[in-house]
């Protein structure tokens, strides 16, 4: 059964946005990037411990995140699914109330080929970082600022500045991060501000964690053994990946 809320199209979220911060899209951001990061982690089998953590993302223009949030709601709406997260998409065991309940194989791969269709149509490229786990928190605080250096020097190698959204995390909040962002601004001052988001209503965090999810899942940044990944290299999305001490 659709859910209510899978109608509710939140494209009006990227300019509520920058309305309330006080930007003029047509002249402050309209040719800025946005980065988009979310985060997804392995776990040991046997102990359920945390043993690895990649924060993956997506950039591209404002205007490319506008026409994919229309899309992206597109195929929520059609699919019935009020927004989508990479650990309940795999999931098997589908428990109640799981949107993907009664799929099968072939509807979960056309749901997906439709999914990342939209996103090799409208972004520009994909950026992720893997950190080897220790105490979570200092795990998901590497994570982050491993992220933001990197969008920061995509941006920069591109030329051009960036602004950034994460998935919000109980682990850090919105002002650190945001803390964050000043103290590295300074070496790379193509960074201009970090905010946080929830990934149920802004919709280009669900595709953020769709890339940390794929990228947390593979044996290694050069493996594309993943349906995802490989389409996302195979049709010539930018990715641009930084692996640490967690990626053999």
């Amino acid at each position: 059964m659709e859910s209510k809320d899978a109608t509710r199209t939140p494209l009006p979220y990227l300019d509520e946005l920058m309305l309330g911060l006080g930007w003029r899209l047509s002249t402050q951001v309209g040719f800025m990037l946005w980065g988009y990061f979310d985060e997804s982690g392995k776990h040991d089998k046997k102990t359920g411990k945390l043993t690895s953590l990649v924060l993956g993302g997506c950039v591209a223009p404002v205007e490319s995140w506008q026409r994919f949030t229309q899309e992206w709601q597109d195929v929520l709406n059609e699919y019935g699914v009020s927004f989508f997260h990479g650990v309940e998409f795999e999931s098997r065991k589908t428990p109640r109330g799981n949107a993907y309940r009664g799929w099968d194989d072939d509807r979960r791969r056309a749901y997906l080929d439709r999914l990342t269709d939209v996103m090799v149509g409208r972004l520009g490229s994909l950026i992720g970082a893997k950190q080897a786990a220790t105490e979570p928190e200092a795990t998901y605080i590497a994570g982050v600022t491993s992220a933001i250096k990197n969008a920061a020097q995509f941006a920069k190698e591109e030329r051009d500045y960036i602004k950034l959204v994460f998935a919000h995390n109980p682990l850090v909040t919105s002002e650190r991060i945001g803390r964050y962002v000043d103290q590295i601004r300074i070496a790379l001052p193509q960074l201009q501000s970090g905010f946080g988001g929830d990934p149920k209503t802004c919709l280009p965090l669900q595709a953020a964690d769709l890339v940390a999810y794929e990228i947390s899942h593979s044996n290694g940044f050069m493996d594309f053994g993943r349906y995802a990944l490989r389409k996302f290299r195979s049709r010539h999305l930018g990715y641009h990946v930084y692996p640490s001490d967690a990626d053999g």
